[in-house]
């Protein structure tokens, strides 16, 4: 109640505020010459000026609070040709623009270094570049375009990848909050791991940018912000209508349709309809017979003066067979190969549907509040097998995960520009709610996928978390700013025990504070400044709360960032950073368990190096390296190694680009080696890769392919330090014979792909 009326209190202090405020305001909405549609993140400079600013999915742009004057006011976009306006500002008038802007070709020059209004979006400005430059055909592609973020598949294609960031094993996504248009994708209490991240329900081709940041630093971000957060931002409408077919090694087909179904340019508004199908054998020789069909629709438009409505509806279905991770033993004595399995019975199938609802209204030219619903019907059942026949040496050690979750989310947040004295000051209020309900979430232990010998536990978890922030943009000058944050989530778990093995049902209550202090400088237009420091959170898993297997519901997260973003040359943006990180409970994963669990106090320190350099008009080089160096608090020296955490990462590549004709890049991915255990007796051993595209447009039609692995290493993708027992193969190769002497811990890993080469056509219209 107290948080309530505080709440209140400052919102009607601050909008006071802003009704005594006597100065002038430029709104405007930016737009594309030809097709009519809005164009978002473009960057809007009032020159020889400290403001700036960029314009929303809608267009939309505001500067509040301008001192009366003549101004110049320049409009860029990688995309498009710059524009420069005269306009006249006068005191308590709002000047009303419509900017229209015309397409060329693609140019690092136009990236603006974003001063005193939206600071924090300066990574977003690179993605930008890096969507522009990058072939995206997967959620793996997808997930890379965050600087220093690298992914791993294991266990078939089907499968949420492995995640790892800041010298972090994020597991599918215990550590990095992930979302769609606002919506979560991170499954809290998911019966595979904490924060399971499946963004296999995303199109890729439908991407318009990532919103993304590092750090605990957001107040608008909860659970799972530890290392970092990207919300993915589908597209409002298409340019045109596209088919799009790709096939390749492994019987892989890929066909892709997606068509504007109503487009209205005085509303602006719009409504598309994408498909996605897409099956593989991969390169295992058991084939996974993977499977999965994607649809999803959206409506964008303007429903009356200042207000906007998104509505987006999407479902997919995947399933799959895999080999799991292998014993490096296996390959080693020649039983069998690197594409080989032991267990060629797991696999999986997954679903989910999707429905989100948001709506933006600007109430006036100070106040905006944007209102979010969202409704998510999910499936899941994977079988897998990490040690064998190290529990049961008769039937194997096999186990299925499932459940069945629905999601139902509302998010809501208030914008007020306004001043106090003669400094502008921008607050942002959010409220939410997000229930999970989990049926059955189960884990049995299986034989053959066919035959249930055990029930290790199932249940149904109810868990609910409700949270509230206030976050505000202070201009101490026209240089420097200053972001306080506060964040407060509660959180409601709940538990019923089918087996009866705990007290059923089981209900806790928990809540933390979350506060952000970050700073940003501006000494030059194209130099910025800034220190970032904040704590936030991840949530434990319900059951293990249940069961009394952990000490924290909530464990902490603290951070610090301190950093600049540049411009050299006017074609070079650079961003160079160091933090560090503090955990109150580091969460590994354990595998003949399948669970992740707690495992102490961990501390990181790191640096980030991003690159993206225009050579010529249509040669473009892009760069990043990321170091981390971690250790767990609480154990002894050398066996304090935090399993699986990168040291040194680094992508990159060079880009030829062109409007129309030929396009080709050749890129790199570097993961150094790093420990597999605390005592690091086992490693996970790291990889250079290199991959290689080309295109080539004319009218209306792309011809395109792409080779990855290009120089065939060999290489493993996900790899974990397991303790495992074999049985001896037949003559047949099947794995029938007597039991290893004794279980064995070291490498298990799943093979990385070989070199494979896949191609296609793109038809627009």
């Amino acid at each position: 109640m107290f948080l309530k009326r505080g709440v209140l209190i400052l919102f009607m202090v601050i909008n006071s505020l802003s009704i005594f405020a006597h100065s002038g305001n430029i709104k405007g909405v930016v737009l594309d010459s030809i097709t009519g549609q809005a164009v978002s993140n473009a960057d809007i400079i009032i020159e020889n000026s400290p403001w700036r600013t960029v314009s929303n999915q809608s267009g939309e742009f505001i500067f509040n609070n301008i001192p009366d004057g003549k101004y110049d006011l320049i409009i860029t976009h990688l995309s498009y040709q710059t524009v420069k306006i005269a306009i006249v500002v006068k005191g308590d008038e709002t000047l009303n623009l419509s900017i229209k802007l015309h397409q060329s070709n693609f140019t690092i020059a136009e990236t603006a270094i974003i001063g005193n209004k939206e600071p924090e979006k300066m990574l977003t400005r690179l993605n930008m570049i890096d969507v522009e430059l990058r072939p995206i055909t997967s959620s793996q592609d997808v997930l890379r375009i965050v600087p220093g973020l690298v992914t791993a598949q294991h266990a078939g294609g089907g499968k949420a990848e492995q995640i790892y960031l800041r010298g972090v094993d994020n597991d599918h996504g215990t550590d990095f909050n992930i979302s769609v248009d606002g919506m979560p994708v991170n499954m809290v209490s998911h019966a595979h791991g904490q924060g399971y991240a499946d963004l296999h329900f995303l199109i890729p081709e439908i991407i318009d940018y990532i919103e993304f940041n590092k750090g605990t630093y957001y107040a608008k971000k909860g659970n799972f912000t530890t290392t970092g957060y990207a919300d993915f931002k589908t597209k409002k409408n298409l340019d045109k209508s596209i088919v799009k077919l790709e096939a390749g090694n492994f019987n892989t087909t890929r066909l892709l349709t997606a068509f504007n179904l109503y487009e209205n340019k005085q509303t602006h508004q719009n409504i598309y309809l994408a498909g996605e199908f897409l099956y593989s054998d991969a390169y295992f020789e058991t084939p996974q017979l993977f499977k999965r069909i994607n649809l999803f629709a959206k409506y964008s438009g303007k429903i009356n003066t200042g207000s906007y409505l998104n509505v987006s509806a999407s479902t997919f279905k995947s399933n799959w067979n895999h080999s799991g991770q292998i014993p490096d033993r296996a390959v080693r004595r020649g039983w069998i190969t690197r594409f080989g399995a032991i267990d060629d019975s797991e696999g999986g199938f997954t679903g989910r549907s999707n429905l989100n609802a948001q709506l933006s209204t600007r109430l006036t030219d100070n106040i905006q509040i944007n209102n979010q619903l969202y409704l998510s019907s999910y499936d899941f059942q994977l079988w897998s097998n990490f040690t064998f026949w190290l529990n049961d040496t008769t039937n194997g050690d096999q186990i299925m995960q499932k459940e069945n979750r629905t999601i139902y989310g509302y998010k809501g947040n208030l914008s007020v520009f306004s001043k106090i004295g003669s400094k502008d000051l921008k607050s942002d209020f959010g409220i939410g709610i997000r229930y999970d309900d989990i049926k059955n979430d189960q884990l049995l232990h299986t034989l053959k996928r066919n035959t249930v010998l055990d029930t290790f536990s199932i249940g149904n978890v109810n868990e609910t978390n409700t949270f509230v922030y206030y976050s505000g943009d202070f201009n101490l000058s026209d240089k420097f700013l200053i972001n306080l944050g506060l964040r407060y989530d509660y959180f409601i778990f709940q538990y019923t025990d089918n087996t009866q093995k705990v007290f059923s049902p089981y209900q806790k209550y928990s809540g933390i504070f979350s506060p952000k202090l970050n700073f940003y400088y501006n000494p030059k237009p194209n130099l910025q400044f800034y220190l970032k420091t904040g704590t936030g959170f991840h949530s434990n898993d319900t059951r293990l709360i249940a069961l009394q297997r952990v000490d924290k519901d909530l464990p902490r997260a603290i951070s610090g960032d301190l950093g600049s973003f540049f411009k050299v040359f006017d074609k070079v943006v650079m961003n160079v950073a160091v933090w560090s990180m503090y955990m109150e409970q580091e969460f590994v994963y354990v595998g003949d368990e399948a669970v992740v669990e707690p495992k102490g106090k961990t501390m990181r320190y790191g640096a980030d190096i991003s690159l993206r350099y225009q050579l010529s008009k249509h040669l473009f080089l892009d760069a990043d390296y990321n170091y981390s160096y971690g250790y767990f608090i609480d154990l002894p020296k050398n066996k304090n190694y935090i399993p699986l955490a990168p040291v040194h990462t680094s992508m990159g590549g060079l880009t030829y680009k062109l409007n129309k004709g030929f396009n080709a890049s050749l890129r790199y991915r570097y993961v150094s080696d790093r420990p597999a255990n605390e005592d690091y007796s086992v490693t996970a051993l790291g990889y250079f890769l290199v991959e290689a595209a080309a295109s080539y447009k004319w009218k209306d039609i792309e011809l395109f392919a792409r080779a990855d692995n290009l120089f065939n290493v060999a290489w493993n993708e996900a790899q974990f330090d397991t303790e495992s027992r074999l049985r001896y193969p037949d003559a047949a190769g099947d794995f029938t014979g007597a039991l290893e002497p004794a279980s064995v811990s070291e490498l298990h890993y799943t093979p990385g792909a070989p070199f494979s080469i896949r191609g296609g056509m793109i038809l627009k219209f």
